[in-house]
């Protein structure tokens, strides 16, 4: 009767975490991540395996980092988000909300809410409208 109530959150026993760290519920955190200082992650969050989240950043939620994703200090991550696998963002970084960043991208400054971006540098190359 009371299944489905509560979110659960998982991590595995290989995360390390540092001081100030702030896990929403219904998270997934994968082997092998490391999130270091004054992180904020949202609810519903997925953390795949071997990914770092530097200090003072912010992950949305409902927001799904793919393996191997490096995000360095001070980086925004907007609820819905979704980072490909091996995705680098650089200092001061900001991904909006439902935006998709591809695999092995390099982000570096702003991507606007609702983009495709790709590459390195990271340039967007469409506009996601809520049709697509």
């Amino acid at each position: 009767d009371s299944i489905g109530k509560e979110a659960i959150t998982l991590i595995h026993p290989t995360v390390s975490c540092g001081r100030n760290v702030e896990i929403g519920k219904g998270c997934m955190v994968g082997a092998r991540v490391i999130l270091t200082t004054d992180i904020v992650i949202g609810k519903h969050v997925l953390i795949n395996i071997a990914t770092t989240i530097s200090h003072d950043s912010n992950v949305e939620s409902y927001t799904v980092l793919s393996p191997g994703c490096h995000l360095t200090g001070n980086t925004f991550i907007g609820e819905g988000a979704m980072l490909g696998t091996g995705v680098i963002t650089l200092p001061y970084s900001i991904i909006g909300k439902q935006s998709i960043i591809g695999a092995g991208a390099v982000v570096r400054g702003e991507i606007p809410p609702r983009s495709l971006a790709v590459g390195v540098p990271a340039k967007v190359i469409k506009a996601i409208s809520l049709e697509d």
